[in-house]
């Protein structure tokens, strides 16, 4: 009897185990109303965007990881969240990664940066921070760049981030989609004259130094180092023109890459770009 009743007793405490670990994994958000909209004074409240901001959810800024969509386990999530706190500690720039099954914007762009928007998120004056959205509704990944990350992530870095999170997300490997996000915002931008010039550094200090070292003859290329002065002598000199070539080479010039901005309905500046999965 007392077996059976401790056996009972076991399978209650797993089973209220399981449903405060259910709970816990779920996003925790607060109310918005006309009277309180939830958003810092920084923020421009006007007729067209208060819809907007009472459709975002309002979220505790320091969770990190929002997953509406629930498609973490909780140990994806404080694996997640430790590799967030190892890139604000490293960049100095906010990040995040929401999930949802619903989206009530226009689309995933206009959901991410009113989600960054609306709930204060961004380190510093300029609110510097990166977002990455798993959108289950429109069926999009899209990452948006705030502040200082928005020159730190050009549309071909935002472009390469998307490719690493691209074919997880396609075979619903959602913990493996953000984290390969967190990886690929983590790795450090190359710039891109250091590629073109590092190289040619390379080829050429070792060829002029064993120029230098082995004092290589140079090529004679005019007439007179031919000519011993002493054995010719010159009584009339005249200059005749006979003909003239000219040779044009054209001067290619080329340009790194940029981030394209657009603005969000608070009026804050966001970098970006999202991929269909």
């Amino acid at each position: 009897m007392i077996k059976k009743l401790c056996s009972y007793i076991l399978v209650a405490f797993l089973l209220i185990f399981s449903f405060l670990t259910l709970v816990d994994a779920k996003v925790t958000t607060y109310e918005r109303t006309e009277d309180n909209l939830g958003v810092k004074s920084s923020v421009k409240v006007t007729n067209e965007n208060k819809k907007d901001i009472l459709n975002t959810p309002k979220v505790d800024e320091q969770e990190k990881v929002y997953d509406f969509a629930e498609l973490f386990s909780s140990d994806d999530i404080d694996k997640l969240k430790e590799s967030i706190a190892k890139y604000t500690d490293k960049f100095g720039m906010d990040m995040l990664v929401v999930t949802i099954d619903k989206n009530n914007k226009e689309d995933a762009r206009h959901y991410a940066d009113d989600f960054y928007e609306y709930n204060d998120f961004g380190i510093g004056k300029n609110r510097s921070g990166i977002l990455f959205l798993i959108d289950m509704d429109t069926r999009k990944i899209y990452i948006t760049t705030g502040g200082d990350a928005i020159g730190k992530y050009d549309d071909s870095k935002i472009e390469n981030m998307l490719n690493a999170s691209y074919n997880y997300v396609k075979d619903q490997k959602y913990y493996e989609a953000a984290n390969a996000f967190i990886v690929s915002a983590s790795s450090k931008n190359i710039p891109w004259i250091l590629i073109v010039v590092l190289p040619f550094l390379v080829a050429t200090i070792p060829t002029v130094i064993f120029v230098h070292k082995n004092k290589m003859v140079r090529k004679k290329i005019e007439a007179n180092q031919y000519i011993d002065k002493d054995s010719i002598k010159i009584t009339e000199a005249k200059d005749i023109f006979i003909t003239t070539n000219t040779v044009r080479t054209a001067i290619q010039s080329s340009s790194g890459g940029g981030s394209s901005t657009h603005s969000g309905g608070g009026g804050m500046s966001f970098g970006g770009g999202g991929k269909s999965f």
